[in-house]
């Protein structure tokens, strides 16, 4: 959804900050919905993070891998590869 040109005039200075924190808290919400889940965030990409860091997200998929062999939802590894 696009929002017309002078939308972002109509916003409150905050709007941008605001939105982060909210999107954090679900994110947050979100994986305590998952024993043994855990937030990566990768910070050094934007959409695309399999492009931008491909190495956070090939040890994130060992992890999970890992985990499922030893039949556990639980990852143990550093947050960062």
């Amino acid at each position: 959804m696009e929002l017309p040109p002078d939308a972002s005039a109509k916003l409150p200075a905050n709007f941008a900050a605001e939105q982060e924190k909210i999107w954090g808290t679900s994110q947050d919400e979100l994986v305590a919905l998952v024993p043994g889940a855990k937030h990566v965030i990768a910070s050094k990409s934007e959409h695309y993070i399999q492009t931008m860091e491909p190495d956070l997200v090939i040890a994130a998929v060992r992890q999970v891998v890992e985990a499922a062999r030893r039949g556990s939802s639980v990852v143990i590894s550093p947050d960062r590869p």
